[in-house]
């Protein structure tokens, strides 16, 4: 886990990458996720942190409204099958979890499923709001995966706002038009707009699509915050 702030100390951001094989890793890991909160929200931070294992699978950012309202914001990443590549996402968490756990047949795909939903499960238990957004390499329309997101308590924003029947591929090496990326959120969440940005938006060289919604805040902070503005300064002239 990593965080910091931006130049004026008040941006926030949490990083989440594989910590358990610094000694072997080279200046490009592969895998790993992150998120940003910019300055009007950050005073709101409760918390942060990234999953228990250390591998960077996901990372969340907890902040606090009114009336004790809080949203958990997640940021989370699940790997393809590549058990080519040693440096491959997938062959991290499988050394992972044979050193560890002495587990030989782990499915570093299943795995982080089952770990993500059950976090979310016990923090909507808690009366959070949960926001999750991930790639997971694998249509995001899929029953048996939209069952799994639905029993932890959450549902895929985009899709159910939109028809699920044309969307575009969010992978631009995709030719099917299946989106592989989604952001799950609490049913209560009130999603005025969202949809999917062109590729290498506000990304150079992306290859996946930016994910967007437009929230009404006051319906997962209990309030709007007073949008914070600086003051420029005013040049003297003699």
């Amino acid at each position: 886990e990593r965080r910091n702030a931006n130049v004026d100390g008040k941006t926030f951001y949490v990083l989440g990458f594989n910590r358990r094989e610094l000694e072997n890793s080279t200046w490009h890991q592969v895998g790993g996720c992150g998120i940003t909160v910019v300055e009007e929200y950050a005073s709101m931070k409760v918390g942060h942190g990234t999953d228990s294992t250390g591998l960077g699978r996901y990372c969340w950012v907890l902040l606090q409204g009114r009336q004790d309202t809080k949203v958990r914001l997640v940021s989370a990443y699940r790997p393809v099958e590549n058990k080519r590549d040693a440096g491959s996402v997938w062959n991290q968490h499988v050394r992972y979890f044979r050193k560890e756990y002495g587990l030989y047949d782990v499915n570093p795909r299943e795995q982080v499923i089952d770990d993500l939903l059950e976090a979310v499960a016990g923090w909507v238990a808690e009366s959070e709001t949960v926001i999750v957004g991930m790639d997971v390499n694998q249509n995001i329309r899929d029953p048996n995966l939209r069952a799994r997101f639905h029993q932890a308590g959450l549902v895929e924003a985009i899709s159910r706002h939109h028809s699920p029947d044309t969307p575009p591929a969010t992978y631009n090496r995709n030719q099917s038009n299946i989106p592989i990326d989604g952001m799950w959120i609490s049913p209560q969440v009130q999603v005025m707009l969202c949809g999917y940005g062109a590729f290498d938006a506000g990304n150079d060289g992306a290859d996946h699509r930016v994910l967007w919604m437009d929230i009404p805040l006051h319906s997962i902070l209990g309030y709007s915050p007073q949008r914070l503005y600086q003051r420029v300064p005013r040049r003297l002239h003699s």
